[in-house]
């Protein structure tokens, strides 16, 4: 979100007010629930019959939860890495602990 302003790029959240004419709250909530609704869309396709190899499926999927837990809550953790550790120590340190 700070790196996006600081190169002059919107946001979504920004770019979804403007389109919509709505207010920044209007805006989250309505990215929150398409993002909702695409995580619907692609544990059901995991769960189909496909010839793509399930862990190609798997890899693909982790790339989508990395971004969302990058970007969770509305927290710029690309340009604040600290807001998420947790996270991280969760999925690699703690995983691997187990």
């Amino acid at each position: 979100m700070k790196f996006d302003k600081e190169r002059g790029s919107g946001t979504a959240l920004e770019c979804y007010m403007k389109d919509y004419n709505v207010s920044e709250e209007e805006a989250a909530k309505k990215i929150r629930e398409m993002c909702e609704d695409i995580w619907k869309v692609m544990n059901e396709e995991c769960l189909r019959p496909t010839p793509i190899p399930r862990d190609i499926l798997k890899m693909l999927l982790n790339i989508a939860r990395v971004g969302e837990t990058i970007n969770k809550h509305r927290i710029d953790g690309f340009t604040q890495p600290h807001a998420i550790e947790e996270f991280i120590r969760a999925m690699l340190v703690d995983f691997m602990s187990v």
